[in-house]
């Protein structure tokens, strides 16, 4: 399976079968652990030393392990929904509307936006993939400062690389109130990036987790989760 190049669709598939099987393991407690042993992640800079059978199309930047403990984290919060900022090539967005859609009877919507939406797999597939997912999944063109959602969603990533945090956290209050449960960080690791110092400041207001198995990192932050 290794450099297997395949379209979203097929990658759908495979991904959806594989989360059934993780079924049971969820069951038993021993989801994360499983996830990471059976699951074929397509993980840019990881695939020759952490992960030698990737979906090389898939195009991620996260970490697996970080994948892994995230996506057990969206089961146990019930989520239902998705929205990520910073869409780039699509795979990650692809990967957890995939997982929600099999771990969630109540699936409603995911979607997605990012300043520049040519990116060669996105531009190559992505009508076809809409075209299965219907109309509850979409990706827009734009930024997170000139957007506002139709909806709320439940859960939402931000991975936009911007480096200043006043900007970042700017963002961050520009979609609070379009969020029901999280909202998701990347490169809370990197201290050029200005989600280290973003996910330092909302910590001293909300419960926040850290899944940090690189330089990068993944950090979550429970918005109704306050502080006293």
């Amino acid at each position: 399976m290794e450099n297997w190049i395949a379209s979203p669709l097929e990658i759908d598939d495979f991904l959806i079968d594989s989360f059934r099987d993780l079924r049971e393991d969820l069951d038993n407690g021993n989801f994360s652990e499983a996830m990471l042993k059976s699951m074929q992640f397509g993980c840019k800079g990881y695939k020759r030393n952490r992960n030698p059978f990737c979906l090389t199309e898939l195009f991620l930047h996260q970490h697996p392990e970080e994948v892994c403990f995230l996506l057990s984290t969206l089961v146990k919060n019930d989520i239902r929904s998705y929205f990520e900022i910073g869409v780039e090539s699509g795979g990650f967005l692809f990967l957890v509307d995939s997982f929600i859609r099999v771990f969630n009877s109540n699936y409603d919507s995911c979607g997605g936006i990012d300043k520049t939406t040519d990116h060669p797999y996105l531009e190559k597939y992505l009508n076809e993939y809409i075209s299965k997912k219907s109309n509850d999944f979409k990706i827009l063109n734009g930024n997170c400062f000139g957007h506002t959602p139709e909806k709320k969603y439940d859960f939402l990533f931000i991975d936009n690389n911007i480096r200043k945090v006043e900007n970042m956290l700017n963002c961050f209050n520009l979609y609070l109130p379009h969020v029901n449960k999280i909202i998701g960080f990347h490169d809370i690791n990197d201290p050029k990036m200005a989600a280290q110092g973003t996910v330092a400041e909302l910590e001293k207001i909300y419960r926040v987790e850290r899944f940090c198995n690189s330089s990068a990192g993944i950090g979550l932050v429970f918005i109704n989760e306050e502080k006293s």
